[in-house]
């Protein structure tokens, strides 16, 4: 409700009143016995939503189910949410049940498949056979998980050649509803978006592929499964880009929404994305209900298809909130002008819309010295279940940090839905979109060599600058450690090589390094570092201290190992611990210092209760550091 009341931004509580009761009669379509009537009249406007047609809704929106299928406690819960929306927004029905009108609720309404000869099937097999051979001629190989998520992987090749020593971000795609599945979008992928090399994976989904088969993945399954495919083919630090198409923006938005995945995400790209106000009725209406092109009535009839969709979606699971999507992802929406299936221009304006407001909480911070959090409350009710026919009950969501970073928008004049697929200028479009992101991910790697990692250490150190870093790479290292005498003394008191001497000794170095130069500044504890930082560690066998630091980053690796292995589950992690050991909870034990240790000196003077406060919000690390020895 509070979503509704920014995107209508009414002037009165009787203004949002209507507005909402005209979203809820968009939900429904009158019957064959009225239509005729309805339209010659133009008085359908004119029909109320009363209070038993509005159960009708709520039952379905909420629980999946139909008013006389309720629970007595989804009952008590129905009530609730009634007197919510008359006391805090003046919103009520008048008792009773309007006739000629039908309710358009895809996951309790009777199906409506068309039947179609073995033949179609079987032409559908021959054209996905053909698209096989491409995609193993294109260097793809076809893989099945062990609870059935299907997709083809190819490694980078620019960097199996030696083409290119900079990272090209693998791409993830899912297709959307379309006979044969991938094959239809062949040409885009294989002709643009990896024509570059870089690694890729295309996934497959037989239940909007026009297949015979009514068996299908649940989102929490198939983000398992997603997890598991990364893990299996990528470093566990690999950043990837996620592309979807119609439906394929649906699956995107689980991933989004899953607190592990998200982490290894660098942008999503949502063309003709049919998540972004799901809750509206357009998308749902004209695919499964209006039909109004041969075409969509070809495809949208299909038996396999309208199964998945009215029986395997729950509709709250697949809403993509933008504003929720976290801040260091980027966001691309492309939309065709002419959509016959997504509300382009009513997308469009509610990305321009949560675009403003983040130009407006940037103005306000601004001229306010206000440090809280810009917060929103999500869709009213989140839900335990994770497909219709498990009927879970909602809960009140909690407060959210809201989005600080604006969407990308491309608007593509004159296509219809899915033409994306066969116009060579969308692709080029597409494929810049990559390579800005490619660019933007090297960015962010720093490296620095010898003293350069005391500098880096700062930067980890800072919370603005650490927010801009992808990936820290340091080559022989003098900031792990340096709490032992090792490296100074070696350097400034008894160099072992002569040009390490003359180094040493030259007066505006030495005059740095004793008078500007603080240690517990330029002390990297790594286990302060946050896991959205990947570390790689240089090390020469002949250094010194390097075979002391490898020893202090593998028993860091194995502490992050065993609080990893005592995670509760994939999708709902329990939190960990603060190891820190001046932590109450801390069961590890550290270097000689904590990192409430690194202010000392010139510092002293900060108060206890600060440095306290500091370590009880204090995460420790829990990603390995990679060793290059």
């Amino acid at each position: 409700m509070n979503r509704f009341q920014r995107t209508w931004n009414t002037s009165s509580e009787d203004e949002f009143v209507w507005k909402f009761k005209e979203f809820i009669k968009s939900y429904f379509l009158p019957t064959n016995e009225s239509e005729s009537v309805v339209n010659n009249n133009n008085n359908f406007d004119e029909i109320e939503i009363k209070k038993q047609n509005m159960d009708e809704f709520m039952s379905w929106g909420f629980f999946n189910a139909k008013p006389d299928e309720l629970t007595d406690e989804q009952k008590v819960e129905m009530k609730r949410m009634y007197d919510l929306m008359e006391r805090e927004y003046g919103v009520t029905f008048e008792q009773g049940y309007t006739e000629n009108i039908k309710g358009c609720f895809m996951n309790v309404d009777e199906m409506t498949c068309m039947y179609r000869p073995l033949l179609v099937y079987f032409i559908i097999y021959m054209f996905y056979f053909s698209a096989c051979v491409a995609m193993k001629s294109c260097g793809f190989q076809f893989y099945k998980t062990e609870n059935g998520l299907r997709y083809w992987y190819r490694p980078d090749l620019s960097l199996a050649q030696n083409q290119d020593d900079r990272s090209k971000l693998p791409l993830l795609f899912f297709h959307g509803i379309a006979p044969g599945g991938l094959t239809a979008y062949l040409p885009m992928l294989l002709g643009g978006l990896v024509s570059d090399g870089r690694s890729a994976f295309f996934f497959e989904n037989p239940s909007i592929s026009c297949n015979l088969t009514l068996d299908a993945l649940t989102e929490q399954q198939t983000c398992i499964e997603l997890h598991h495919v990364l893990n299996t083919h990528l470093p566990s630090h690999q950043q990837v880009i996620i592309a979807g198409h119609s439906f394929g923006s649906c699956q995107i938005t689980w991933f989004a929404q899953n607190p592990i995945l998200q982490k290894r995400i660098q942008r999503l790209i949502l063309i003709d994305p049919v998540s972004i106000l799901l809750c509206y009725p357009t998308t749902m209406k004209n695919f499964l209900y209006k039909r109004e092109s041969k075409l969509l009535m070809l495809v949208s009839s299909e038996i396999g298809i309208e199964h998945y969709l009215r029986r395997h979606v729950a509709w709250y699971n697949s809403e993509m909130w933008l504003e929720d999507v976290p801040d260091d992802i980027d966001v691309t929406v492309c939309l065709s002008e002419d959509d016959n299936v997504v509300n382009s221009p009513a997308v469009r304006k509610e990305i321009e819309l949560q675009n403003s407001h983040i130009n407006n909480a940037f103005a306000s911070s601004s001229s306010q010295s206000s440090s809280s959090p810009t917060s929103i409350m999500s869709f009213p009710f989140s839900f335990s279940s994770s497909s219709p026919s498990s009927k879970g009950t909602p809960t009140p969501t909690q407060t959210r940090k809201r989005r600080n970073k604006k969407v990308d928008i491309m608007w593509w004049r004159g296509n219809v839905h899915g033409a994306c697929v066969s116009s060579t200028e969308n692709w080029e479009q597409l494929k810049t979109v990559l390579i800005q992101q490619d660019a933007l991910y090297n960015k962010k790697k720093s490296a620095g060599h010898s003293f350069g990692t005391c500098q880096i250490t700062w930067f980890a150190q800072n919370p603005i600058l650490q927010k801009r870093v992808q990936k820290l790479v340091m080559i022989e290292p003098v900031s792990i450690l340096l709490c032992y005498p090792t490296t100074v003394k070696n350097f400034l008191y008894k160099p072992l090589t002569t040009l390490r001497t003359v180094v040493a000794s030259e007066i505006g170095i030495e005059h740095f390094m004793r008078r500007h130069v603080a240690w517990y500044n330029c002390e990297m504890w790594l286990e302060d570092v946050p896991d959205t930082i990947d570390i790689t560690v240089c090390l020469s066998e002949r250094e010194v201290n390097s075979s002391a630091i490898r020893k202090e980053i593998e028993m860091q690796n194995n502490v992050n190992a065993a609080i990893s292995s005592s995670s509760a589950s994939f999708l709902l992690p329990a939190e960990t611990p603060c190891a820190c050991p001046t932590s109450p909870n801390c069961t590890l034990s550290s270097l000689p210092f904590s990192s409430s240790s690194k202010g000392k000196g010139n510092n002293d003077k900060q108060k206890t209760q600060k440095s306290q406060s500091d370590d009880d919000e204090h995460k420790e690390r829990k990603k390995k550091v990679n060793i290059i020895w």
